[in-house]
């Protein structure tokens, strides 16, 4: 009879053994599914985050570039691909915002759905018939604004001097191809405050650019 009482003691206790252990098993589960949802959800809080800050930092790159018109440029972004869709005056700033975009860090991709529109017109430079001094500002600002779109294009600068007075844009130097000269002096001519440009380039095959 002891024996019995005694078998039947532990029998309830390697039961309660076994349903504790299963409890302490489904707790455990519990908790490192939350684990996992909560680090799921900060995951994509990060993700948004990040992208969000592309989004600022793009953003901010149009609205201080002189060449463009931040208003007249939509920008999205997922994941690591810019998404830009719009309008722009030119071909050279359709391919401008593309080079800008892939400046930020974090984006490796464009989808450039920006259109160009013969009919879009950009704010005249406020200064430009204010005398002599404001029109030697002009015209710097000119230079360094053609400067800028060459080094973001096709033609490098390197080889390259640009000249401007009174809004006549002077191109001088050489470039390795007649393509590479029309498309120097297409940036030129769509620069904002040119009225002309005087294309002295020459054709040198083998033209080293950086």
């Amino acid at each position: 009879m002891k024996h019995y009482f005694l078998n039947k003691i532990l029998r309830y206790s390697s039961i309660g053994v076994v349903a504790f252990g299963f409890a302490f098993s489904q707790s455990a589960n519990a908790a490192e599914m939350n684990e996992v949802n909560q680090d799921s959800a900060m995951s994509a809080w990060s993700d948004a985050a990040v992208e969000a800050w592309r989004q600022g930092k793009l953003e901010t790159i149009y609205t201080l570039n002189d060449h463009l018109s931040a208003l007249d440029i939509t920008t999205e972004i997922d994941g690591h691909m810019a998404v830009l869709t719009g309008s722009v005056k030119t071909e050279v700033q359709r391919e401008l915002a593309e080079q800008l975009a892939l400046s930020v860090d974090g984006i490796s991709d464009v989808k450039n759905d920006l259109v160009i529109d013969d009919a879009y017109v950009r704010k005249a430079s406020a200064g430009q018939d204010s005398g002599s001094f404001m029109q030697a500002i002009n015209d710097a600002g000119i230079t360094a604004s053609v400067k800028t779109q060459l080094i973001a294009s096709d033609v490098k600068a390197r080889n390259i001097t640009v000249d401007t007075e009174n809004g006549v844009v002077t191109l001088i130097g050489s470039v390795d191809s007649e393509a590479h000269s029309d498309l120097a002096q297409t940036i030129a001519k769509n620069t904002e405050g040119v009225f002309e440009v005087n294309n002295n380039l020459m054709i040198m095959s083998g033209v080293a650019h950086r």
